[in-house]
């Protein structure tokens, strides 16, 4: 039972949650929303005051396949803990690049993140939102000084997670230039 989860030590209460995120991610995936759902309600109820919980719960829905649980989970957890970045940088990537999300909502919040915090990953999620938003030639100017980052990022750091970052800002370039908006969300992946 969750109540007996509390006595738990704590190595095993993370694998516990683990667990329970593996399952979300793999019923998700196999389109078993019930059993998807009550993972999810687990979690939830094992960890409800924790942010943390909430952004690895969209991810999990996200990797499962299923983004309108994701979006709908980081907009209750963007309600409840309006102060977290993370979370209102990951609700603006996914509402700008998912189908069903809330454009003007995805721009707002991007626009509010990069503002408080600046880092070339909220630079390259407002580019996306503002792609998404119609708003093309500020888009194509953001991420053009995105990609300059990103490719002086990779000549001081030639790792991998470099390359992928500097790989998806030149696509989403290209993708802008075109008049497209970016290829999708890339949360959990390096960069973002």
């Amino acid at each position: 039972t969750l109540a007996a989860a509390e006595e738990i030590p704590g190595p095993a209460y993370q694998a516990l949650l683990q667990g329970l995120e593996q399952s979300l991610v793999e019923r998700a995936s196999r389109k078993e929303l019930e059993g998807a759902r009550n993972s999810a309600a687990r979690l939830l109820a094992l960890e409800p005051e924790d942010p943390g919980t909430r952004y690895r719960l969209a991810l999990a829905w996200l990797d499962g396949g299923r983004a309108e649980e994701a979006l709908e989970t980081l907009r209750r957890a963007v309600e409840l803990f309006p102060a977290s970045g993370t979370l209102l940088h990951a609700l603006a990537q996914l509402e700008a690049t998912l189908p069903g999300g809330d454009r003007a909502r995805g721009l707002e919040a991007a626009t509010a993140v990069f503002r408080a915090q600046g880092s070339a990953d909220h630079a390259e999620t407002l580019a996306a939102a503002l792609a998404a938003s119609g708003h093309r030639a500020e888009a194509v100017e953001l991420q053009t000084q995105l990609v300059a980052a990103r490719e002086a990022e990779a000549q001081r750091s030639p790792s991998a997670a470099a390359r992928e970052s500097l790989g998806r800002a030149r696509a989403n370039l290209e993708r802008y230039r075109s008049g497209e908006p970016a290829a999708g969300p890339w949360l959990g992946s390096t960069g973002g």
